[in-house]
C-alpha cells in the first residue's frame, strides 16, 4: 500500500505545471523527488511488506506471541460499554497477574504453533 502511494505521488509530481520563472527545471525536480520516494521505500523497514502488497513476494505472517494470543482471547469478552483503552489496560494488568506456570504453558503452545507453521511453510 505504501508503495502504491509512492507511485501515486510520482505520477502527481509528473503532472505539475512548469512555471517559466522557476529557478529549477520541472524535469530535474521530478527526478529528484522520484529518487527520494524510491530511496525512502528502499530504506523503509517494511520493504518486504510493501512488495507483498504488490504480489511480487509473499511473506509469512508471524505467529502471535503469548501476550497477543491472550489479549485476543480476552477481547472476545470485552464489555460493549467499556472503552478499548481501559480494557487494554485491564487485560495488561490481568496478564501480569497470571501465574508463571500458566504463562509457561502459553509459551509452550506458542512455540508448538510457530514450529508447526514453519514446518508446513518449509521454513
Amino acid at each position: 500500500m505504501v508503495n502504491l502511494e509512492a507511485q501515486e505521488l510520482v505520477e502527481e509530481l509528473e503532472e505539475l505545471p512548469y512555471e517559466e520563472d522557476d529557478d529549477f527545471s520541472n524535469e530535474s525536480l521530478m527526478e529528484e523527488d522520484r529518487d527520494t520516494v524510491m530511496r525512502l521505500n528502499e530504506e523503509n523497514t517494511n520493504w518486504e511488506i510493501m512488495k507483498t502488497s504488490l504480489g511480487s513476494e509473499k511473506k509469512r505472517k508471524r505467529e502471535p506471541n503469548m501476550f497477543i494470543s491472550y489479549r485476543k482471547e480476552m477481547m472476545e469478552r470485552k464489555p460493549p460499554n467499556m472503552s478499548m483503552t481501559k480494557y487494554s489496560k485491564l487485560v495488561s494488568y490481568w496478564w501480569r497477574k497470571i501465574p508463571e506456570n500458566e504463562k509457561a504453558e502459553r509459551k509452550r503452545q506458542y512455540q508448538i504453533n510457530r514450529d508447526q507453521k514453519a514446518t508446513i511453510n518449509g521454513q
